[in-house]
């Protein structure tokens, strides 16, 4: 079809493959449309897992494509010479499906992905190839036959057909010919994984004898050495029905991460054949010191044991709560699948079904002794996987339920079912309540995960001491008050569940830099490592005999923007998406990636909309972008020292000290040589909004204390918007005095920037969709300007940043999303 070279880019110096179409296939229309296919939609990818597209065109009549260049062999290759390792066909199965999640998320189902579609490159990545008769959304609604023209970039069909798959991959509903979407790769991807793990092919014979295997047979058992769970994974991925397969390649991926845990050697069978029954004393001597010296360290410093991982859910959203009945096989929860408001769900430890249990738009808190139910009702999500609603209880049997009070965010029952610990607002101040009505605890930041002791006199919960971050403490309180720290200061801190015997407390978190691993937290002592998850846990409950019942998330911060067309696209790149500020003219959004992707760091991007990949400026936090685009400005990772950095030709050049101790994010003025910052003038104390002159250094308040969260500047220069110390909406003046307050928003509303005619735009965080409003100050007047919403809603609480034009034209909005499995982890009956 054609011939790739192996040459050097000198601009760029690198080394890139280029594919040349030959003389024989130049003048095919029906291949150069499949050519030009496969350029259109790779190119519109970028994934780890995903081969990249750099550069398409044509050169005196011949076509070419330039890629990565890939140094390896296909999977079929290596299929070629066995099987592999539990573990390796697992990590194999786990990259696929990432890169297939990252293809499905803009809509192109690639249709025939086979062993010699995926690459295995030398440093251990997977590459999915061959986009050729891969379809991008909207897809076909009519079934077409197995001779189905391929798309041209334009969207009209070739007169050439190709065959839509391969033989012995195909998906039942492409072998019949029907509309296929997403899940017709989860089938392709199953049939991989069953020959990575039994060595032979799910589905072989000629086109007749596995389209009809396809249909109407299953595939032999994979082997024995194929833990169970495993197995149940790859049936899932190869039912007949679409429906019965998981939902998206996302929910795949985290099904086959739960299940590493599982690949470990299987116990030694006593009598093994061929062991020898007779050893030489000398040599039993010498085996015993070796053993007791080896033994030793051992004992100094035992490694935690791996549980047993069992799943519960398989659909694609977020788990928000979950708790175990008092019968400790019934499992109750909270979720959000597709985008639909959370419901309450039940489900038991030896069925996979689930079914809801009536209770709609609400969220699981606590589940009692006697098996009632504590709710949050009309909840609205807040942060990670907190709420705040209307705390009420209920009969699992069913009924209306009983409401308590409003603002709660978590509660607990204590161990005889008679009263609850509650987390609640009240008067913007996080309070622990036990019991209800009763505070024990009160302090800035906010207050989470509560959980009664066994003797039901003290209740253990996470102090966040900074608003909005999921970093803390945990901390210890009696019924008379006196919270004691129990814990030392975590990165992250969500979960916690107290150990039967009442002395020690098991905790889900991050410290140190680690991953949200589980830890056993004792007074006065060094948490202890319990389990070292393969990603991020948050611990939800505890059963009697150990068993802990845990949500595995996996959480992502997306940007997307809507342009003046109308057209909505997403401009994800790696994990952890930070929107900064957009240009004037909306075609440039300056945005940084500070997640796992980042490798720890934060890297500062500037990204064309109009362009499937981001130019990168440099490392650190982004703090303002300049009318123009020319200038970005920003700061290292806990360093108030500002730098502009240029977003064209140009050097990097610090900016004259602001004499703030930390800056949280900030605004140009139209004029483009002053800045409004958000900082705080010492560590860890309040912020308030200041006015920094870029030249000379001078910086001076401009408003009260306790103001913040973002800021925007007015396109005259003379007013700052930002949000109140109370929450609500303000615009201040240059000299610090209140300018006007949007009351009709109350707190509900923050600041998504200014319109050439001085109005004001807001919208409502954490909502789903998301109202964007625009104030008149002249006559305090509040109309809708659109609705926000993700172009995928499945997993997203909410819209947390949003940016816009001046003239209203161009919008740009950052949510985050929360795709969870819900997992039991089993040490055998035995206490981890």
């Amino acid at each position: 079809m054609s011939e790739v070279y192996r040459v050097r880019d000198p601009r760029l110096q690198r080394e890139v493959a280029l594919k040349v179409v030959g003389e024989r296939l130049a003048g095919d229309v029906s291949f150069l449309a499949r050519l030009e296919q496969e350029a259109r939609l790779a190119g519109s990818l970028n994934h780890p897992n995903i081969v990249a597209v750099h550069d398409v065109g044509s050169h005196e009549g011949a076509p070419y494509i330039v890629t990565e260049l890939l140094q390896g062999e296909t999977l079929r290759d290596r299929m070629s010479r066995g099987r592999v390792s539990l573990p390796q066909a697992l990590d194999w199965g786990i990259q696929i499906a990432e890169g297939l999640a990252a293809a499905h998320q803009r809509g192109i189902v690639h249709r025939d992905l086979k062993p010699e579609n995926v690459f295995l490159t030398r440093s251990g990545h997977v590459k999915i190839l061959d986009f050729g008769i891969a379809k991008a959304a909207p897809m076909v609604s009519e079934p077409r036959g197995l001779l189905e023209a391929t798309l041209s970039p334009a969207g009209y069909e070739t007169q050439t057909g190709a065959v839509l798959g391969t033989p012995g991959y195909m998906s039942p509903e492409q072998v019949r010919g029907e509309a296929v979407d997403a899940r017709s790769d989860l089938f392709a991807a199953g049939s991989i994984l069953y020959e990575l793990l039994s060595g032979h092919r799910a589905f072989s014979g000629s086109v007749v004898e596995s389209g009809h295997a396809i249909l109407h047979d299953d595939p032999d058992p994979l082997p024995e050495s194929v833990a169970p769970p495993i197995s149940r994974v790859v049936q899932r991925c190869l039912a007949k029905d679409p429906e019965q397969r998981f939902q998206s390649a996302r929910d795949l991926a985290f099904a086959l991460d739960a299940l590493r845990g599982s690949t470990g050697p299987a116990p030694a069978l006593e009598g093994a054949r061929g062991r020898r029954r007779w050893v030489r004393p000398a040599l039993a001597l010498l085996a015993i010191a070796l053993l007791a010296a080896a033994a030793l360290p051992l004992l100094l410093r035992r490694e935690p044991p791996t549980p047993r991982v069992q799943m519960l859910t398989f659909r694609r959203g977020s788990v928000l709560g979950a708790r175990f009945a008092p019968d400790e096989k019934t499992v109750h929860y909270s979720a959000a699948w597709n985008g639909a408001p959370p419901q309450v769900y039940t489900t038991n430890l030896d069925s996979p079904e689930s079914r809801p249990l009536g209770f709609g738009d609400a969220q699981l808190l606590a589940v009692s002794s006697s098996g009632e139910l504590a709710l949050s009702l009309r909840p609205r999500q807040i942060l990670f996987d907190g709420s705040r609603g209307t705390l009420a209880r209920v009969s699992p049997m069913g009924g209306v339920p009983r409401e308590l009070t409003t603002n709660a965010e978590y509660a607990d029952w204590s161990p005889d079912g008679t009263q609850l610990a509650v987390a609640r607002v009240e008067g913007g101040r996080s309070r622990l309540e036990f019991p209800l009505g009763h505070v024990i605890f009160e302090a800035r930041g906010w207050v989470s995960h509560p959980r009664i002791s066994p003797d039901g006199k003290r209740v253990a919960f996470v102090h966040h001491p900074r608003p909005a971050d999921t970093a803390g403490l945990l901390m210890v309180v009696g019924a008379s008050g006196g919270a004691e720290a129990w814990s030392p200061d975590f990165d992250e801190l969500l979960g916690v569940a107290w150990e039967p015997e009442g002395r020690s407390l098991l905790i889900s978190g991050s410290l140190r830099g680690s991953l949200d691993f589980l830890w056993r937290a004792r007074r006065g002592k060094e948490p202890e490592l319990v389990y070292a998850a393969p990603g991020n846990l948050l611990l939800s409950d505890l059963a009697r005999d150990g068993r802990a019942l845990v949500i595995q998330t996996d959480w992502r911060q997306e940007i997307e923007v809507v342009t003046p067309d109308g057209k909505q696209s997403s401009l994800e790149w790696l994990d952890w998406g930070l929107l900064s500020a957009v240009t004037r003219d909306g075609s440039k959004v300056l945005m940084a990636e500070n997640g796992k992707g980042a490798l720890g760091g934060s890297i500062l991007m500037l990204r064309d909309v109009a362009q499937p990949a981001p130019v990168r400026l440099g490392n650190g936090f982004p703090i303002a972008l300049s009318p123009d685009g020319r200038w970005a400005v920003t700061r290292g990772a806990g360093d108030p020292k500002l730098v502009l950095i240029p977003t064209g030709p140009g050097e990097p050049r610090p900016l004259p000290p602001t004499g703030l101790a930390w800056i949280e994010r900030g605004a140009f003025f139209p004029d483009g040589r002053r800045l409004a910052l958000i900082g705080a003038k010492t560590a860890g104390g309040p912020t308030a909004l200041y006015v920094y002159d870029l030249k000379t250094g001078d910086t001076r308040a401009a408003s009260p204390e306790g103001a913040g969260d973002t800021v925007q500047v007015s396109m005259d220069g003379e007013r700052l918007a930002a949000s109140g110390p109370d929450g609500a909406v303000t615009a201040y003046g240059l000299d610090g005095k209140e300018a006007f307050r949007v009351d009709a928003w109350g707190s509900n509303f923050r600041v998504a920037g200014w319109l050439e005619d001085g109005s004001l735009l807001g919208f409502q965080p954490f909502e789903l969709p998301s109202r964007l409003e625009r104030y008149d100050p002249r006559t305090r007047s509040v109309t809708l300007v659109r609705m926000l919403a993700p172009i995928d809603p499945a997993g997203v609480a909410g819209i947390i940043r949003v940016r816009i034009t001046p003239d209203g034209k161009t919008v740009a909005f950052q949510h985050r999303r929360m795709s969870a499995v819900l997992t039991v982890l089993d040490w055998g009956g035995r206490p981890p």
